[in-house]
């Protein structure tokens, strides 16, 4: 049940202190000493016709702030609507800063950790890695790899160029391979991935290459 009750307003006569009740199916709202309190108002139009039917004013019962009950300015600009506001603005600016700075291609350089390294014929050192390019942009686009690090080092396993479909993932086993006299010991290497149509979109990972030991 739906239960409006007005008590004593300071601007009404002193007979309206006698609690009005009016029941409509729904919810239910208690007065508290002099203080109305509203548990539940879904139609206030309820409470009106019932001030109509007493012939004093609408509105005792409404939606409203303490700055309105009391007859004051309503603040429109708060403190916390201030600080929500930079929140938000931060937010979005982060957000668009991101999409701006997002780099187009991603690499990812996976080492074969089955072996330290292969000794193949004619004194060559060879490592074994899988690299996953990740194209970010929408359409295929095609990309150049290269390894460097020390002097003889070579890329083996890659064509001149890869394509990757438009937000697809490669997979491409590689090989790396180095004479044994410069490959003694352990060195770091790069990979580099370059687009093929914008030299400007370029990514770089680091990783190890093993060799025999001294």
């Amino acid at each position: 049940m739906f239960q409006c009750t007005f008590g004593r307003v300071a601007d009404q006569p002193a007979r309206v202190a006698d609690l009005v009740h009016h029941r409509v199916a729904g919810v239910d709202a208690g007065r508290t000493g002099d203080a109305l309190v509203l548990q539940a108002v879904p139609n206030i139009d309820a409470c009106d016709s019932v001030m109509d039917k007493m012939n004093y004013p609408r509105g005792l019962v409404r939606y409203t702030t303490e700055h309105g009950l009391k007859h004051e300015a309503t603040r429109v600009i708060r403190p916390r609507t201030l600080v929500y506001a930079t929140l938000l603005t931060v937010l979005i600016g982060g957000l668009i800063t991101a999409m701006a700075t997002r780099t187009p291609v991603i690499l990812d350089v996976i080492r074969d950790r089955n072996s330290l390294y292969r000794e193949l014929p004619n004194g060559i050192i060879e490592n074994i890695y899988t690299l996953k390019l990740i194209n970010q942009s929408n359409s295929p686009r095609s990309f150049r790899l290269a390894v460097t690090g020390f002097e003889g080092i070579s890329l083996d396993g890659a064509g001149e160029q890869v394509t990757v479909e438009g937000g697809g993932v490669l997979s491409l086993p590689v090989r790396v391979r180095a004479e044994r006299e410069t490959a003694i010991g352990i060195h770091k290497i790069d990979f580099v991935v370059t687009a093929s149509d914008d030299a400007s979109v370029s990514v770089t990972e680091d990783s190890r290459f093993l060799g025999p030991t001294p």
